[in-house]
């Protein structure tokens, strides 16, 4: 018994030593592998973005945020207000996205995500087969009523996996197995946010902004294209993984930085599109900017959370996340609140679609579905006249065949390049309008 414990004791002991020894080493390799490449450093400058370019020149933008009713709205040409449903469509190279599916779900916008790796396969070559898929994709979306986001993707842990949308030739240490995959995505870090490497004349971060200007170049006056995301970039280390890098505090700087530089370099190359991101660039004011926000938490008003964000940002705000339950919210708490709104594709194909305005011609009063536990059943809207005179347009699921409406003035008809939706022309010597629908009965008429 005796000796068996000691062989415990003398294996405890000698694990007791060998580990720390392990991890010490591995921890000195990591830093060395980091700072001291086999490649020497090529450090270049950041190019300063050029002057953005004037949304409003002759006619106004296709879309455009402007203040309403004490907050921010996306307006389109006529000035109606833009409700946005959206869906962020899933990579399926195989497969071309459901968009006439989507669209009868109520869907009139999608989010898709373009990575660097695809958009920029070679230094300084941005890819003309990803370029032409991107064109095809817009084509087919305008087919479909669907307008278009166009997204650089985050990078949501480039320490730990690397390779995830990023091209190979971005990388100076080859990441190569797990230790290789932590040093390299931790060099990728520094040599992108502090511009100390570069395979050419050309910093890491203007490679990929030029990449976007090609993009933006090519696409921009599309009648489907909405806007451009921009990606918030690579997520900053925590320790340990700062310890090998870049701290928070300069990277959270840099990344300020790089995500100004990235707006304005958008703008600049189309200042007619929409530009989406996480937060306002720090200390820049973009024309045409819309802020994407998750959810609140249950109990907060969806409006009242609405207009703050909005006001706080100065800008549109539109929420979204992985999916919503319904121990959050429901898409029909959105629908109430007036907010925009981006999901999943599979959440919204998965979701039974209901009644909701489109494109407002005037300010939004009230917007109601009856019951709560069933979104297809009766609805009822009312908004207030403004100076826009052009039709509102109304999402109605299944068509003149499925529902008997009412209106208070003007007239209604059924869209003929889109059946679910309803056109409504209103008196303009009407201050208010209300509208009211309910799915047919057999004995049920016309409008």
């Amino acid at each position: 018994m005796r000796g068996l414990m000691g062989k415990v004791s003398r294996a405890w002991l000698a694990g007791g030593v060998v580990l720390p020894l392990l991890a010490a080493g591995a921890w000195c390799w990591l830093y060395a592998a980091v700072h001291w490449p086999d490649v020497a450093h090529h450090p270049v400058a950041f190019l300063e973005p050029p002057d953005p370019s004037n949304r409003i020149g002759p006619g106004y933008p296709p879309y455009r945020s402007e203040p309403v009713n004490g907050g921010f709205e996306i307006l389109d040409r006529s000035g109606r207000l833009l409700v946005l449903r959206g869906a962020a469509l899933e990579a399926r190279p195989e497969a071309p996205p459901p968009l006439g599916k989507l669209r009868r779900r109520g869907i009139n916008l999608v989010r898709l995500e373009i990575p660097w790796r695809d958009l920029e396969p070679r230094p300084g070559h941005p890819s003309r087969d990803t370029l032409a898929h991107v064109g095809r994709l817009l084509d087919e979306a305008g087919r479909h009523g669907v307008g278009v986001l166009l997204a650089s993707p985050p990078w949501k842990d480039t320490a730990r996996h690397p390779r995830k949308g990023l091209p190979d030739w971005a990388f100076r240490i080859p990441p190569v197995g797990t230790l290789g995959e932590i040093s390299a995505g931790a060099r990728f870090l520094a040599d992108f946010l502090e511009g100390v490497w570069t395979p050419d004349q050309l910093s890491l971060q203007d490679h990929l902004m030029g990449a976007w200007v090609t993009l933006a170049r090519t696409v921009r006056n599309h009648p489907s294209l909405l806007g451009y995301e921009v990606t918030p970039g690579p997520a900053c280390p925590s320790p340990p993984l700062s310890w090998f890098s870049v701290d928070a505090t300069a990277c959270h700087t840099a990344l300020q930085g790089f995500r100004s530089r990235f707006v304005a370099t958008l703008r600049a190359a189309d200042g007619k599109a929409l530009v989406f991101a996480n937060a306002r660039p720090a200390g820049t004011f973009v024309d045409g900017l819309v802020i994407w926000a998750p959810p609140p938490r249950e109990g907060v008003g969806l409006a009242k959370a609405k207009s703050e964000m909005a006001l706080e940002h100065g800008a549109p705000v539109v929420f979204t996340g992985s999916s919503l339950t319904a121990e959050i919210l429901s898409t029909r708490d959105l629908d109430a609140a007036w907010a925009s709104w981006l999901l999943p594709e599979k959440t919204v194909l998965a979701a039974t679609p209901h009644p909701f305005p489109e494109r407002i011609a005037g300010r939004p009063v009230s917007f109601e579905i009856r019951p709560a536990a069933a979104p297809d059943t009766d609805f009822r809207f009312t908004f207030r006249q403004g100076e826009v005179t052009a039709e509102t347009f109304l999402f109605m699921p299944g068509g003149e065949s499925r529902w008997s409406v009412k209106v208070s003035d003007g007239r209604v008809h059924w869209s003929a390049g889109d059946p679910d939706v309803l056109v409504w022309i209103t008196n303009p010597t009407v201050h208010t309008h209300t509208m009211s629908a309910r799915t047919r009965s057999d004995n049920d008429g016309g409008h």
